[in-house]
């Protein structure tokens, strides 16, 4: 999922509860920035 310019300016709290979320069930979160084309964040979960 990638978020342009339009995204800037926001506060950022949905991706600390998706943090926050993904790590309570064991798996995490990383994201890739390239400037000008917005970011890539991927996330990682453990199978059950």
């Amino acid at each position: 999922m990638f978020h342009g310019e339009a995204q800037a300016g926001r506060s950022g709290v949905g991706l600390a509860i998706v943090k926050a979320t993904v790590e309570a069930h064991g798996g995490n979160i990383s994201a890739v920035s390239k400037k000008g084309e917005g970011t890539c964040f991927t996330v990682r979960l453990k199978r059950a």
